[in-house]
Formats: structure tokens, sequence, C-alpha cells
């Protein structure tokens, strides 16, 4: 027998008797581990993102500070600045919906941005 009058065992940290509990039924066994295994909610702002289906690029040398543009993947920013002459020209983009470097730069000739306003 054991010291303590019942005897019981560890699982994972948690004691267990083999009495079971006030109703008379054994306890379920389990690793005793307890905690919220879900993924926390979301603290960030959902990201306009366009639907590929309908997006459509504007031209590249339409482009110019102060519009708002839209990115497949960034979702919705503001043009800040563009630099650089013909097929060179790099627009400063400030993207508020991305948690962190939200201001991109981005070669106009590869960027494929959708102009808003």
């Amino acid at each position: 027998a054991s010291p303590h009058g019942s005897r019981s065992r560890a699982a994972f940290g948690r004691f267990e008797t083999k009495a079971g509990g006030p109703s008379g039924k054994s306890a379920p066994q389990t690793s005793g581990v307890k905690g919220n295994f879900k993924k926390p909610a979301s603290t960030r702002k959902e990201v306009m993102r366009a639907d590929p289906a309908t997006f459509k690029p504007s031209p590249p040398d339409s482009i110019q500070p102060g519009m708002k543009v839209l990115h497949l993947r960034f979702g919705e920013g503001k043009v800040i600045s563009v630099d650089g002459s013909r097929d060179k020209r790099v627009a400063t983009i400030f993207f508020p919906e991305l948690d962190s470097d939200a201001q991109k730069r981005i070669m106009l000739k590869f960027a494929k941005l959708q102009i808003l306003t």
C-alpha cells in the first residue's frame, strides 16, 4: 500500500488516483497541460487585397505622387514620391495596412498598380 492511503500515479505531471473522483468514476487521463491552443485573433487590420480577376493595372507612366493605388499583394497605398525616368521610375508608396515596413520602394516597370484616385 502507498503511504498516501490510495495508489496514485503521475500522468505527465498530474496525479490521478486509482479510486476515482467523488462520483466513483475514474477521471479521464489527460496530460494535465492546460491553455488556449487556438491561434490568437489577429490585431492587424484586414488588408484590402485586390481581386486578381477584376484587377486592372494602370499604365506605369500615369502613377504620380499623391495618388491612391492598389497593389495585388500589399493592398491599398498612397504614392509618396516617384523618382527616376522612363523605364527606371521608382515609386515610394506608403501601405498603412502593413504591420512592418509599411513604406515600399517599387519599380513601376515591374509593379502592377491600379490607380484608385
